[in-house]
């Protein structure tokens, strides 16, 4: 092997041009950030113009051999070891074959350059492109069961339908019943009585975050590992949508779900791209073994290092230099289709590191807002789960003018940002009754009673014990300490092969103790009949001194808060109904009226009041027609989230007609509250 490499096609060892060199680069895709997809590894060599290359290659340089010249899977040898496969693009000159190999991430770098997520779940029928489909069964039973077995056996499935609301599927605020999604009877979870499949309810799988990563390495021919996907809680994560279907298309003879309709509508470029920024992971397509990495960067930095270059680094050759950036202040990623985010208060931004100059680390993936649990639109009990006020994409022609619809070959007009929750399938949600259950969906670590689950990670980085700190808390502290370093050395071929960028390397100079570094960059060259490579390093060290500092500089901390503008919501509802028999048939109902108080119009987050007036009718509707509306008012106490009037007839039915009451609030004189309803 004069050259130290070789490049193997099917079984025969091409010939290289002399003096022809294969200089290759490593990037690490977990630095790099500005980068679509940095890692992609492209690199020119000159084959020679001989009869072997010519007849191997079926004779390329024959202009109506057009086959000839598609791209061919060829192994490159280093040093009589295969170290790579690799795809190789051959040009035709003048007795000349100039090649290009294509190794690792560049392999994919063609399909995830322009595809969109919902892309990967397309093909052309002819000219035509249609969507791939999933089957839930082919009749009403059995879909319904199907959906009950997503909730009670979640791993086994790549979806599921967890209970949610949409205060704004149609644009604007909407607090019926049209509101619930993946409606549930929570008093009996069993396939008789769990998903309705109401002919005008909405329904909206959630697909898992990990499947989808899976899927489309499947689809690129990777197998997808690492140590992010088998992580059991982010297994549980799935992706926020707004593909919704109606009852009625879901009994409909035929149906399918089509999952390109609930992915956001971004790139496979930017969907990695997300990936490694937000959840600082390494990602790496090997082309040898077909595995696709994705690895969390704060298990890689648990670990001890895997080789050391010590022996190895050519005299003189270190550099060690400061990095610009030692402090960060983490944006959160806000969906701006939600109406939430402008009421409710919320974390923008924490901060970590040494000094003020912030770098801005701007998040892509987000988390939708949980419900308090406290009252839910006008359903006729609290429930914990998760809670957007959002236009949805309505495929179903009995909503055609509705600003929700989307129009036959049409996906996602109305375009959602990528959040992710976790799914928890059939939770109890009501201590009282032990045998109710939903199917449950949360962005914090709670359960549906609202009780603090340790074990769980909150997918939103408001939330205690949340992803943020937990996943990517030792890899800001390995930036706020870090320094480059850079130097060349001379690695055995035989152990060269261990070089990846997914390890933790090591190094040590005149003071023989040993620093961590992740690689950064990585450039080598076979050396003419050496059996060592010469390689060109840059790594980030990685200084484990913390505990000789300040901890709190370590931390990651809020920094800023979204408030949204002070103001009281109210709504109302009767309570402690009780009837009152008469004679005969007659009777009458009375109940005391309740008024609570939110931040929100869509009754997500109680707010505590203080000597609040409320000013409302209280209208009397006869069964003659007649109307009276007799003005009342009432003043809260102080720091109170609910307000009980007292006892009015809300109904009576005498010989001498009937009679229903309501309550209509009044607008606030001094701007201090807004009715709801």
């Amino acid at each position: 092997m004069l050259y130290g490499f070789a490049i193997k096609y099917k079984d025969v060892l091409l010939d290289v041009e002399s003096g022809s060199n294969l200089t290759m680069e490593w990037y690490s895709t977990v630095f790099n950030e500005s980068e679509l997809f940095r890692g992609s590894y492209s690199y020119p060599v000159d084959l020679k113009w001989s009869e072997k290359n010519l007849t191997a290659l079926n004779f390329a340089n024959v202009l109506a051999n057009r086959l000839a010249r598609i791209s061919v899977e060829v192994s490159i040898l280093l040093f009589d070891h295969t170290w790579k496969s690799a795809i190789m693009e051959v040009e035709v000159e003048d007795q000349r074959l100039p090649a290009t190999l294509l190794i690792d991430n560049s392999i994919i770098s063609d399909t995830i350059k322009d595809n969109t997520l919902p892309d990967m779940f397309s093909y052309y029928d002819g000219t035509s492109k249609k969507y791939s489909t999933i089957s839930m069964g082919t009749t009403e039973a059995e879909i319904r069961a199907h959906m009950l077995a997503t909730a009670t056996n979640p791993s086994a499935y790549s979806y599921a339908f967890p209970s949610m609301t949409n205060f704004g599927l149609f644009g604007e605020r909407d607090l019926s019943g049209n509101a619930w999604i993946n409606s549930f009877n929570w008093e009996d979870p069993t396939v008789t009585g769990a998903y309705q499949l109401s002919n005008i309810g909405f329904y909206c799988p959630t697909f898992y975050l990990v499947w989808l990563i899976e899927e489309i390495c499947s689809k690129m021919g990777f197998d997808a590992i690492g140590s992010f996907l088998s992580h059991p809680e982010i297994r549980t994560w799935v992706i926020y949508n707004t593909g919704y279907y109606t009852g009625a298309e879901i009994k409909a003879d035929g149906f399918a779900l089509v999952p390109a309709r609930h992915f956001p509508k971004i790139t496979v470029s930017n969907f990695f791209k997300i990936l490694r920024n937000d959840f600082k992971l390494f990602i790496y397509f090997d082309s040898l073994t077909k595995k696709a990495h994705f690895d969390i960067s704060d298990r890689i930095l648990e670990k001890e290092s895997s080789l050391d270059f010590t022996e190895w680094i050519l005299d003189r050759s270190m550099k060690i230099k400061p990095v610009k950036d030692k402090a960060f202040r983490i944006v959160t990623a806000v969906d701006d289709g939600d109406e939430a985010y402008k009421y409710l208060s919320y974390t923008k931004s924490k901060r970590v590191g040494l000094g003020s100059d912030l770098k801005a680390v701007e998040l892509a993936v987000g988390a939708p807002f949980m419900n308090s649990g406290i009252f839910t639109g006008t359903l006729p009990s609290p429930l914990r789960q998760i809670q957007t006020a959002q236009t949805a994409n309505i495929y179903d022609e009995q909503y055609g003018e509705t600003t929700g619809f989307n129009k036959k070959g049409e996906i996602s007009v109305n375009e959602f940002g990528f959040r992710v929750f976790s799914f928890r399938g059939l939770l109890p949600n009501s201590l009282s009754e032990p045998t109710w259950r939903i199917p449950y969906g949360t962005s914090d670590n709670r359960n549906a009673l609202g009780v603090v689950q340790a074990a769980w990670i909150s997918t939103s980085i408001n939330g205690d014990n949340n992803w943020l700190d937990l996943l990517c808390g030792q890899f800001y502290k390995l930036l706020t300490l870090t320094e480059t370093v850079e130097f060349n050395a001379r690695v055995p071929a035989d152990r060269f092969m261990e070089v990846t960028p997914m390890n933790l390397c090591s190094v040590s100079e005149a003071s023989k103790v040993k620093t961590a570094f992740l690689p950064d960059r990585i450039t080598f060259e076979p050396g003419k009949n050496n059996v060592q490579i010469y390689t060109r390093v840059k790594g980030y060290a990685f200084h484990k001194v913390f505990g000789l500092l300040d901890p709190g500089l370590f931390e990651l901390k809020s920094y800023e808060v979204v408030e949204p503008t002070e103001m009281a919501y109210v709504a109302w509802r009767w309570v402690d109904n009780r009837i009152v028999p008469g004679s005969g048939s007659e009777w009458q109902e009375f109940a005391k009226v309740e008024f609570s108080f939110y931040s929100d119009p869509y009754m997500m987050t109680p707010k505590a009041v203080s000597a609040l007036e409320i000013l409302y009718f209280y209208r009397r509707e006869f069964g003659t027609g007649g109307v009276i509306d007799d003005p009342m008012s009432v003043t809260t106490g102080s720091n109170v989230k609910t307000h009980v009037t007292g006892e009015l007839a809300i109904f009576t039915n005498v010989s001498g007609g009937n009679m229903r009451a309501t309550i209509i609030l009044l607008e606030s004189p001094d701007k201090r509250y807004v009715p709801v309803f």
